[in-house]
């Protein structure tokens, strides 16, 4: 036999949440930290490689004392553990790429904050598939290799991944276990690593074997050293080393001749978990609310009001908040309940800090003061848009006496452009107001809602004086909503046997029926309501694929406005009560035209399979999915554009383009699907999975000529103030 190389890597992969909680398991890193550091000291192993995250760090400095703290730190410093590029290692379907960005610069912030080296490979041994720009990502950062695993079917192991002009030198790992190797955990090591060096030279022409010595929230075995003394005394043409992931690309001499290049989605070697793209849905939708209320209001506000300096350590802050939600298995929605409850409340978190941030940081600026009992008629509109003219609700708040009857706003500029709102609505509230500089004060006031057409362009703000008018005799917009509703609201549902990685249908789609119950025309759009009804039977046998028990309706309630012939805004709502169900839109392609879809940085065509089948054909094996991800956005043709806030699952379907509202499902993995012959995790119950809750939807569809992108499904930031400190 030839001499092999083998680089041995220990590890471990470590799922900050998952199959248990954060605390649960920081219970656990806490033992291992200090079991590690002793293997380290005794010279069991002679090096680490942990996860290329950097959340670690973070973690042990609240849980781990000092001393053990300081030491591993220490061994850090010397290049004997490895952390790093990342964060926290994300999904690669549901995180755009903003969200990659700033994983990696968060990572490099505490690298460089404790004068630490930071990880040079670009590490996702477990995401479900692979995003086409993470090669431009890698070369941003001056990533020149990467792992990867899930989503590749190559003839080798070394392969060149390359999008545009960027290119990324890859090692796929070959087996279906991946980064999953415990062979010196088990009796039979010496079989087991020559199954695995077999499997693996195999699918190379170098004599470099990389072996990734661990797994999920496990440290190397007690055992480690003197089994790979007796490895190493059995097989003597074998040059066995231990090294950091950064050593072994530094060492081992790969060709990387095979080119791959795009979005890497296949399961010809691991499970891809495709269903994880529409598993509790809310976490989607929440996480592109978070994302988008940060990087479009709060963060660029703070820089034109000039008050960053104030603002970005809070900002800061923030983000890791968003990005400790984009673990693969967090932002996928197949970790256990009590993940996704703190995932929740780390997105209101967001939420409430970014909003109360605005409020404060305007009213710094752009003073309301409240001493004076009249109507503070100066407003600031702040357009986060990426377009000029934008039409947008206001929410002002005037005098309770003030009579809005058969009145307008009217909004005059500093360089005197009038723009005139309509009045949507005018409802009395008691409004509790309050700041820092006075004590809390009840008043009476009107909340009311103005529709306008505003021209300022992206990213800016302007101040207006607004004033209420008499309103001029308009008229009202009316559409032919009728072939819309036809051709773009086709809900239905299907049984869903599956769990929170696969979609396991159980009987065909059966459709919902669409009844108009409001219409109401304005100046700038007609609004209808439309009730969309199906029944389903509430109760769902897992052996024999029926429902049964009671009938129960379900209820979606939708709400589109219609701007004009050109596009129209979509608000959708259900209170779920069923369980084991999957809930989905179909809209129509009559023509058959091309399919695209967005990811993170680049837009991907999406077909349909020539075969679609749900029956895996062998035990360990997962069916060839038909779903695909979208970011924010998909297009049919040239004909329509269709934005959307966390609906990352498509499908092209005959004649239609099926996106997903939500799957309701009850378990963690599941053994006996038979669209996936083999658990993906433990068998845990996750009722709240079932999704039984109010579940929002938005979106956006663009079939006429107006320039638009997701960001115009968020109502705009509206300041009233009076006095102005600048």
């Amino acid at each position: 036999m030839n001499q092999n190389n083998i680089y041995i890597v220990n590890h471990t992969h470590w799922d900050r949440e998952w199959y248990r909680s954060y605390n649960d398991y920081a219970a656990s890193l806490k033992r291992g930290i200090i079991h590690l550091l002793n293997q380290l000291d005794n010279g069991q192993i002679e090096n680490f490689y942990f996860d290329g995250q950097t959340i670690i760090i973070e973690d042990l400095a609240e849980i781990l004392p000092t001393v053990y703290f300081d030491k591993f730190i220490s061994y850090i410093k010397a290049g004997t553990i490895e952390v790093g590029p990342w964060y926290v290692l994300p999904d690669e379907g549901l995180v755009d790429y903003v969200g990659y960005q700033k994983n990696l610069e968060i990572g490099a912030a505490i690298c460089k904050k404790y004068d630490l080296p930071n990880g040079k490979v670009m590490y996702l041994p477990d995401t479900f598939g692979h995003d086409a720009s993470i090669p431009v990502l890698a070369a941003e950062h001056g990533l020149e290799h990467a792992i990867i695993h899930r989503g590749v079917t190559s003839n080798q192991i070394d392969i060149s991944w390359s999008n545009g002009d960027h290119t990324v030198k890859a090692l796929v790992l070959p087996t279906r276990e991946g980064y999953y190797q415990t062979m010196f955990h088990h009796d039979n090591y010496l079989e087991k690593l020559e199954e695995y060096i077999t499997a693996y030279t195999k699918k190379t022409t170098s004599n470099d074997v990389l072996i990734l010595n661990g797994c999920d929230h496990t440290f190397p075995s007690d055992l480690f050293a003197e089994r790979l003394a007796d490895f190493r005394a059995k097989n003597p043409n074998y040059n066995v080393v231990q090294v950091t992931l950064s050593e072994f690309f530094s060492r081992s001499e790969y060709q990387y001749d095979e080119q791959l290049s795009g979005e890497l989605r296949e399961n010809g070697i691991a499970f891809l978990l495709p269903g994880v793209l529409s598993t509790r849905q809310y976490l989607k939708y929440q996480n592109r609310q978070v994302i988008d209320l940060v990087k479009n209001k709060y963060e660029p506000l703070a820089n034109l009001l000039d008050q960053y300096d104030l603002e970005k350590l809070n900002i800061k802050r923030l983000w890791k908040l968003i990005i400790q939600n984009h673990p693969h298995d967090s932002i996928c929605g197949c970790s256990i309940d009590e993940v996704h409850r703190e995932m929740e409340v780390r997105s209101q978190n967001v939420l409430d800090s970014a909003n109360a941030s605005i409020r404060e940081l305007l009213n710094s600026k752009y003073y309301y003061d409240m001493t004076r009992d009249v109507f503070n008629n100066n407003v600031l509109v702040y357009n986060h848009t990426n377009n000029q003219k934008f039409e947008t609700n206001l929410t002002l708040y005037l005098p309770h006496e003030m009579e809005t009857e058969g009145k307008q706003i009217e909004f005059v500029s500093k360089t005197n452009q009038k723009f005139y709102g309509e009045i949507i609505s005018s409802v009395q509230i008691e409004k509790l107001v309050h700041d820092y500089k006075h004590e809390p004060d009840y008043q009476f006031l009107k909340e009311t809602v103005v529709s306008i057409s505003l021209d300022i362009a992206p990213h800016t703000y302007e101040v207006f004086e607004c004033n209420l008018v008499q309103a001029e005799q308009t008229k009202q917009t009316e559409v032919d909503y009728n072939s819309f509703i036809d051709n773009n609201l086709n809900y239905k549902w299907i049984t869903d046997r599956g769990d929170s990685y696969n979609f396991d249908p159980a009987g065909e789609y059966c459709d919902f029926t669409n009844t108009v119950v409001a219409v109401e025309n304005y100046k700038l759009y007609s609004q209808v309501k439309v009730l969309s009804t199906a029944t389903a039977k509430t109760e769902f046998d897992f052996t024999t694929g029926n429902r049964y028990g009671a009938d129960e309706t379900i209820r979606i309630e939708t709400e589109i406005k219609f701007y004009k012939d050109d596009y129209a805004m979509v608000s959708i709502t259900t209170n779920n009560v069923h369980q084991n169900i999957k809930v989905v839109n179909a809209i129509q392609n009559n023509e058959n035209q091309v399919v695209t879809s967005d990811t993170a940085l680049f837009t991907e065509d999406r077909k349909q399979l020539s075969t679609i089948s749900y029956v895996a054909p062998a035990n360990n094996t997962e069916v060839n999915y038909n779903q695909k991800p979208s970011q924010t956005k998909f297009t049919i043709g040239e004909s329509m554009s269709v934005y959307h806030l966390g609906q990352n699952e498509l499908e092209v379907l005959d004649n239609t383009v099926v996106t997903t509202l939500f799957r309701a499902t009850g378990d963690l993995s599941r053994r006996d699907l038979i669209s996936r012959k083999g658990g993906a995790g433990p068998s845990i119950a996750t009722p709240e999975c079932q999704c039984t809750r109010k579940l929002e939807f938005a979106y956006l569809y663009n079939y006429g000529q107006s320039s638009l992108d997701h960001t115009n499904l968020y109502q705009a930031v509206v300041h009233q103030f009076r006095g102005n400190n600048e």
